[in-house]
Protein backbone atom coordinates (compact mmCIF):
# COMPACT_ATOMS: atom_id res chain seq x y z
CA UNK A 1 0.00 0.00 0.00
CA UNK A 2 2.86 2.35 0.83
CA UNK A 3 4.48 1.46 -2.50
CA UNK A 4 1.21 2.17 -4.30
CA UNK A 5 0.97 5.63 -2.69
CA UNK A 6 4.58 6.38 -3.54
CA UNK A 7 4.07 5.43 -7.20
CA UNK A 8 0.96 7.57 -7.51
CA UNK A 9 2.31 10.55 -5.61
CA UNK A 10 2.25 13.23 -8.28
CA UNK A 11 4.82 15.88 -8.97
CA UNK A 12 2.21 18.38 -7.79
CA UNK A 13 1.94 16.54 -4.46
CA UNK A 14 5.69 16.51 -4.03
CA UNK A 15 5.86 20.20 -4.89
CA UNK A 16 3.11 20.96 -2.38
CA UNK A 17 4.99 19.07 0.33
CA UNK A 18 8.22 20.95 -0.39
CA UNK A 19 6.37 24.26 -0.23
CA UNK A 20 4.83 23.23 3.09
CA UNK A 21 8.30 22.48 4.50
CA UNK A 22 9.58 25.85 3.25
CA UNK A 23 6.62 27.70 4.78
CA UNK A 24 7.19 25.92 8.09
CA UNK A 25 10.88 26.78 8.01
CA UNK A 26 10.18 30.42 7.18
CA UNK A 27 7.57 30.55 9.93
CA UNK A 28 10.06 29.30 12.51
CA UNK A 29 12.67 31.80 11.30
CA UNK A 30 10.11 34.58 11.52
CA UNK A 31 9.20 33.56 15.05
CA UNK A 32 12.85 33.59 16.11
CA UNK A 33 13.26 37.01 14.46
CA UNK A 34 10.25 38.26 16.42
CA UNK A 35 12.03 37.20 19.60
CA UNK A 36 15.21 39.06 18.67
CA UNK A 37 14.00 42.53 19.65
CA UNK A 38 11.75 43.87 22.35
CA UNK A 39 10.55 47.39 21.70
CA UNK A 40 9.24 47.69 25.28
CA UNK A 41 12.78 47.61 26.68
CA UNK A 42 15.34 49.18 24.34
CA UNK A 43 18.93 48.60 25.44
CA UNK A 44 20.58 51.48 27.31
CA UNK A 45 23.80 49.48 27.54
CA UNK A 46 26.29 47.97 25.08
CA UNK A 47 26.86 44.25 25.17
CA UNK A 48 29.61 43.20 27.58
CA UNK A 49 31.74 41.65 24.85
CA UNK A 50 31.96 42.19 21.10
CA UNK A 51 34.17 40.84 18.33
CA UNK A 52 36.13 44.11 18.54
CA UNK A 53 36.70 43.51 22.25
CA UNK A 54 38.72 40.43 21.37
CA UNK A 55 41.29 42.59 19.57
CA UNK A 56 42.61 43.69 22.95
CA UNK A 57 45.54 41.70 24.31
CA UNK A 58 44.34 39.46 27.16
CA UNK A 59 46.11 40.12 30.47
CA UNK A 60 44.41 38.86 33.64
CA UNK A 61 46.33 39.41 36.86
CA UNK A 62 43.67 37.98 39.17
CA UNK A 63 43.19 34.40 40.31
CA UNK A 64 41.68 31.79 37.99
CA UNK A 65 40.70 28.18 38.64
CA UNK A 66 41.26 25.89 35.65
CA UNK A 67 40.91 22.26 34.64
CA UNK A 68 42.79 22.97 31.38
CA UNK A 69 46.11 21.14 31.35
CA UNK A 70 48.97 23.54 32.07
CA UNK A 71 52.58 22.81 31.16
CA UNK A 72 55.43 23.60 33.54
CA UNK A 73 57.66 26.17 31.79
CA UNK A 74 59.87 27.63 34.54
CA UNK A 75 62.30 30.50 34.02
CA UNK A 76 64.97 31.92 36.31
CA UNK A 77 62.68 34.87 37.04
CA UNK A 78 59.56 32.73 37.58
CA UNK A 79 60.11 29.12 38.65
CA UNK A 80 56.31 28.68 38.92
CA UNK A 81 55.70 29.69 35.30
CA UNK A 82 53.28 27.53 33.28
CA UNK A 83 51.83 27.78 29.78
CA UNK A 84 48.46 26.79 28.34
CA UNK A 85 46.35 27.57 25.31
CA UNK A 86 42.87 27.96 23.90
CA UNK A 87 43.97 25.17 21.56
CA UNK A 88 44.68 22.71 24.38
CA UNK A 89 42.50 19.69 23.67
CA UNK A 90 39.93 18.63 26.22
CA UNK A 91 40.00 15.22 27.83
CA UNK A 92 37.34 12.81 29.06
CA UNK A 93 39.70 11.67 31.83
CA UNK A 94 40.67 14.97 33.50
CA UNK A 95 41.35 14.41 37.18
CA UNK A 96 42.74 17.64 38.62
CA UNK A 97 42.54 21.41 38.52
CA UNK A 98 44.90 24.21 39.55
CA UNK A 99 44.84 27.84 40.62
CA UNK A 100 46.82 30.26 38.44
CA UNK A 101 47.30 34.03 38.29
CA UNK A 102 49.20 36.72 36.37
CA UNK A 103 47.89 35.34 33.09
CA UNK A 104 49.41 36.98 30.01
CA UNK A 105 48.88 36.48 26.31
CA UNK A 106 52.05 35.41 24.49
CA UNK A 107 50.68 34.56 21.02
CA UNK A 108 47.40 34.47 19.09
CA UNK A 109 45.84 33.40 15.82
CA UNK A 110 42.51 34.20 14.20
CA UNK A 111 40.34 37.22 14.88
CA UNK A 112 37.06 38.24 16.46
CA UNK A 113 35.18 35.45 18.23
CA UNK A 114 37.46 32.93 16.52
CA UNK A 115 40.59 34.23 18.23
CA UNK A 116 42.75 31.50 19.81
CA UNK A 117 45.35 32.61 22.34
CA UNK A 118 48.45 31.06 23.96
CA UNK A 119 49.15 32.09 27.56
CA UNK A 120 51.78 32.09 30.26
CA UNK A 121 50.81 32.22 33.93
CA UNK A 122 52.05 31.57 37.44
CA UNK A 123 50.73 28.45 39.13
CA UNK A 124 49.69 28.76 42.78
CA UNK A 125 49.68 26.20 45.54
CA UNK A 126 46.24 25.79 47.13
CA UNK A 127 47.40 27.60 50.27
CA UNK A 128 48.78 30.52 48.23
CA UNK A 129 45.51 30.81 46.31
CA UNK A 130 43.43 30.78 49.50
CA UNK A 131 45.61 33.46 51.09
CA UNK A 132 45.37 35.71 48.01
CA UNK A 133 41.58 35.34 47.76
CA UNK A 134 41.09 36.12 51.45
CA UNK A 135 43.34 39.19 51.16
CA UNK A 136 40.84 41.00 48.91
CA UNK A 137 38.79 43.39 51.07
CA UNK A 138 35.69 45.51 50.62
CA UNK A 139 35.44 49.19 51.53
CA UNK A 140 34.89 48.38 55.20
CA UNK A 141 38.05 46.29 55.36
CA UNK A 142 36.25 42.94 55.49
CA UNK A 143 37.26 40.08 53.16
CA UNK A 144 35.19 40.08 49.96
CA UNK A 145 33.17 36.96 49.25
CA UNK A 146 34.47 34.90 46.32
CA UNK A 147 32.11 34.38 43.38
CA UNK A 148 33.37 31.64 41.07
CA UNK A 149 32.07 31.70 37.49
CA UNK A 150 32.03 28.69 35.13
CA UNK A 151 31.62 29.54 31.43
CA UNK A 152 29.56 27.61 28.92
CA UNK A 153 29.94 25.95 25.51
CA UNK A 154 31.53 27.75 22.57
CA UNK A 155 33.65 29.83 24.95
CA UNK A 156 37.42 29.78 24.82
CA UNK A 157 39.54 30.53 27.88
CA UNK A 158 40.61 33.84 26.32
CA UNK A 159 37.01 34.88 25.72
CA UNK A 160 35.93 34.04 29.27
CA UNK A 161 38.88 35.90 30.76
CA UNK A 162 38.20 38.96 28.60
CA UNK A 163 34.49 38.71 29.45
CA UNK A 164 35.32 38.65 33.17
CA UNK A 165 37.67 41.62 32.77
CA UNK A 166 34.81 43.66 31.31
CA UNK A 167 32.39 42.48 34.01
CA UNK A 168 34.59 42.82 37.13
CA UNK A 169 34.20 46.60 37.61
CA UNK A 170 30.41 46.14 37.81
CA UNK A 171 30.67 43.95 40.92
CA UNK A 172 30.73 45.86 44.20
CA UNK A 173 30.19 43.26 46.94
CA UNK A 174 31.96 40.14 45.66
CA UNK A 175 35.23 39.28 43.91
CA UNK A 176 34.84 37.45 40.61
CA UNK A 177 37.00 34.36 40.05
CA UNK A 178 36.82 32.82 36.54
CA UNK A 179 36.70 29.05 36.16
CA UNK A 180 37.95 27.86 32.77
CA UNK A 181 37.69 24.42 31.17
CA UNK A 182 38.60 23.16 27.67
CA UNK A 183 36.07 24.52 25.18
CA UNK A 184 37.51 25.54 21.83
CA UNK A 185 34.88 28.15 21.13
CA UNK A 186 33.66 26.59 17.88
CA UNK A 187 29.89 26.49 17.67
CA UNK A 188 29.23 23.46 15.49
CA UNK A 189 26.97 20.54 16.42
CA UNK A 190 29.94 18.17 16.58
CA UNK A 191 31.89 20.55 18.82
CA UNK A 192 28.82 20.77 21.04
CA UNK A 193 28.87 16.99 21.49
CA UNK A 194 32.61 17.09 22.18
CA UNK A 195 32.24 19.84 24.77
CA UNK A 196 29.50 17.83 26.47
CA UNK A 197 31.94 14.98 27.04
CA UNK A 198 34.72 17.34 28.16
CA UNK A 199 32.38 19.20 30.52
CA UNK A 200 31.64 16.14 32.65
CA UNK A 201 35.36 15.39 33.01
CA UNK A 202 36.04 19.05 33.86
CA UNK A 203 33.48 18.86 36.64
CA UNK A 204 35.19 15.80 38.12
CA UNK A 205 38.57 17.55 37.86
CA UNK A 206 37.28 20.56 39.82
CA UNK A 207 36.41 18.23 42.70
CA UNK A 208 40.16 18.00 43.36
CA UNK A 209 39.91 21.56 44.78
CA UNK A 210 37.47 20.50 47.51
CA UNK A 211 39.92 21.23 50.33
CA UNK A 212 40.99 24.73 49.25
CA UNK A 213 37.42 25.78 48.41
CA UNK A 214 36.10 24.67 51.79
CA UNK A 215 38.96 26.39 53.62
CA UNK A 216 38.01 29.85 52.30
CA UNK A 217 36.72 31.79 55.31
CA UNK A 218 35.55 34.78 53.23
CA UNK A 219 32.53 32.85 51.93
CA UNK A 220 31.99 31.44 48.46
CA UNK A 221 29.19 31.36 45.90
CA UNK A 222 29.17 30.17 42.29
CA UNK A 223 27.68 31.24 38.94
CA UNK A 224 27.32 28.70 36.13
CA UNK A 225 26.34 29.78 32.63
CA UNK A 226 24.87 27.56 29.90
CA UNK A 227 26.89 24.32 29.57
CA UNK A 228 28.87 25.48 32.60
CA UNK A 229 25.91 24.05 34.49
CA UNK A 230 26.73 20.64 33.02
CA UNK A 231 30.28 21.08 34.34
CA UNK A 232 28.71 22.01 37.68
CA UNK A 233 26.36 19.02 37.88
CA UNK A 234 29.38 16.71 37.51
CA UNK A 235 31.32 18.89 39.96
CA UNK A 236 28.48 18.60 42.48
CA UNK A 237 29.58 17.00 45.73
CA UNK A 238 27.74 17.45 49.06
CA UNK A 239 31.14 17.74 50.74
CA UNK A 240 31.88 21.02 48.92
CA UNK A 241 30.21 24.13 50.33
CA UNK A 242 28.84 27.25 48.65
CA UNK A 243 26.68 29.95 50.22
CA UNK A 244 24.56 30.40 47.07
CA UNK A 245 24.40 28.80 43.63
CA UNK A 246 23.32 30.67 40.48
CA UNK A 247 22.35 28.49 37.50
CA UNK A 248 21.98 30.91 34.57
CA UNK A 249 20.60 29.90 31.15
CA UNK A 250 21.31 26.34 32.28
CA UNK A 251 21.90 23.85 29.47
CA UNK A 252 20.89 20.84 31.57
CA UNK A 253 17.59 18.90 31.58
CA UNK A 254 14.70 20.91 32.96
CA UNK A 255 13.70 18.00 35.20
CA UNK A 256 17.05 17.68 36.99
CA UNK A 257 15.38 18.71 40.28
CA UNK A 258 12.14 16.78 39.74
CA UNK A 259 10.77 13.90 41.80
CA UNK A 260 10.33 11.31 39.04
CA UNK A 261 13.70 12.14 37.47
CA UNK A 262 15.55 11.69 40.76
CA UNK A 263 13.61 8.63 41.99
CA UNK A 264 13.52 6.94 38.57
CA UNK A 265 16.62 4.79 39.11
CA UNK A 266 19.94 4.37 40.88
CA UNK A 267 22.13 5.99 38.20
CA UNK A 268 24.59 8.61 39.49
CA UNK A 269 23.31 11.32 37.11
CA UNK A 270 19.83 11.10 38.61
CA UNK A 271 21.20 12.27 41.96
CA UNK A 272 22.90 15.42 40.67
CA UNK A 273 19.97 17.60 41.74
CA UNK A 274 20.23 16.35 45.32
CA UNK A 275 24.02 16.69 45.21
CA UNK A 276 23.66 20.33 44.14
CA UNK A 277 21.41 21.00 47.11
CA UNK A 278 24.00 19.27 49.30
CA UNK A 279 26.55 21.90 48.22
CA UNK A 280 24.59 24.66 49.98
CA UNK A 281 26.50 25.43 53.16
CA UNK A 282 23.24 26.27 54.94
CA UNK A 283 20.10 25.22 52.99
CA UNK A 284 17.93 27.29 55.34
CA UNK A 285 19.74 30.45 54.23
CA UNK A 286 21.38 29.77 50.87
CA UNK A 287 19.47 29.12 47.64
CA UNK A 288 19.81 27.56 44.22
CA UNK A 289 18.84 30.47 41.96
CA UNK A 290 17.52 29.18 38.63
CA UNK A 291 17.73 32.20 36.30
CA UNK A 292 15.85 31.53 33.07
CA UNK A 293 14.50 33.05 29.86
CA UNK A 294 11.63 31.17 28.22
CA UNK A 295 12.52 32.67 24.81
CA UNK A 296 16.21 31.69 24.97
CA UNK A 297 16.90 30.77 21.34
CA UNK A 298 20.10 28.82 22.08
CA UNK A 299 18.28 26.60 24.55
CA UNK A 300 15.45 26.09 22.08
CA UNK A 301 18.11 24.70 19.74
CA UNK A 302 19.65 22.67 22.57
CA UNK A 303 16.28 21.15 23.46
CA UNK A 304 16.07 19.80 19.91
CA UNK A 305 19.61 18.40 19.98
CA UNK A 306 19.09 16.85 23.42
CA UNK A 307 15.49 15.75 22.82
CA UNK A 308 14.30 17.46 25.96
CA UNK A 309 13.63 20.91 27.43
CA UNK A 310 16.41 22.79 29.22
CA UNK A 311 16.36 24.28 32.72
CA UNK A 312 17.41 27.72 31.48
CA UNK A 313 14.23 28.00 29.41
CA UNK A 314 11.74 26.06 31.56
CA UNK A 315 11.66 26.95 35.27
CA UNK A 316 11.41 24.43 38.09
CA UNK A 317 7.82 23.25 38.50
CA UNK A 318 6.46 23.66 42.03
CA UNK A 319 2.80 22.90 41.27
CA UNK A 320 1.37 19.42 40.87
CA UNK A 321 -0.48 19.07 37.59
CA UNK A 322 -1.90 16.15 35.67
CA UNK A 323 0.83 14.12 33.91
CA UNK A 324 3.52 16.62 34.90
CA UNK A 325 6.49 16.00 37.15
CA UNK A 326 7.06 18.26 40.14
CA UNK A 327 10.12 19.37 42.11
CA UNK A 328 11.50 16.82 44.58
CA UNK A 329 10.14 17.22 48.10
CA UNK A 330 13.63 17.67 49.57
CA UNK A 331 14.41 20.56 47.19
CA UNK A 332 11.30 22.74 47.42
CA UNK A 333 12.59 25.11 50.08
CA UNK A 334 15.99 25.84 48.55
CA UNK A 335 15.20 26.63 44.88
CA UNK A 336 14.22 30.07 43.59
CA UNK A 337 12.99 30.64 40.01
CA UNK A 338 14.18 33.95 38.56
CA UNK A 339 12.57 35.09 35.30
CA UNK A 340 15.21 37.21 33.54
CA UNK A 341 12.68 38.72 31.12
CA UNK A 342 10.50 40.59 33.64
CA UNK A 343 10.69 42.97 36.60
CA UNK A 344 9.87 41.37 39.93
CA UNK A 345 9.54 44.50 42.04
CA UNK A 346 12.06 44.53 44.87
CA UNK A 347 13.20 40.96 44.13
CA UNK A 348 15.01 41.72 40.87
CA UNK A 349 14.85 43.92 37.80
CA UNK A 350 14.56 42.73 34.21
CA UNK A 351 17.94 41.28 33.23
CA UNK A 352 17.59 41.23 29.44
CA UNK A 353 18.37 44.21 27.23
CA UNK A 354 16.67 44.52 23.84
CA UNK A 355 16.94 40.84 22.83
CA UNK A 356 14.03 38.80 24.11
CA UNK A 357 15.72 35.60 22.91
CA UNK A 358 19.04 36.33 24.67
CA UNK A 359 21.18 33.52 26.04
CA UNK A 360 24.32 35.38 27.13
CA UNK A 361 22.83 37.72 29.74
CA UNK A 362 24.87 36.35 32.65
CA UNK A 363 27.00 39.53 32.83
CA UNK A 364 24.30 42.07 32.04
CA UNK A 365 24.11 44.86 34.62
CA UNK A 366 20.91 43.75 36.35
CA UNK A 367 22.04 40.12 36.46
CA UNK A 368 25.28 41.19 38.14
CA UNK A 369 23.29 43.27 40.62
CA UNK A 370 21.25 40.16 41.45
CA UNK A 371 24.46 38.21 42.18
CA UNK A 372 25.81 41.06 44.28
CA UNK A 373 22.61 41.28 46.32
CA UNK A 374 22.17 37.54 46.83
CA UNK A 375 25.61 35.93 46.88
Amino acid sequence: QVLYLFKHWSIESMSGFVNFVKRTRDGVRSKIQDFSTDTEAPSPYPTVMTADSMKTKVVYDGIVLTSIDVKASPTDENPQRVTFSDKTNGSTTDKDAVFIHNIKEIAREGEGYGTLVDFEATVLSPSEAVAMIEAVEDESGKPKKALFCIHGFNTSASYHLADCLFAKPKFTKVQLIPVIWPSEGEGSYFKYREDRSYSSAAGKALQSMKGPLNSLSCGTSIVCHSMGNRVFRHFSDPEIDFDNIFMVAADVPSDIFNQRFIDGGDEEWRKHGLNIKGMLKDPTEGKIHVIYNENDVKLIQSSVMNLGSRLGAVPVNFEKRFMRDVVHEDLKSCIVNVNASIDEGEVHERMLYDKRNDHCYHFHNKTIKYYDDNA
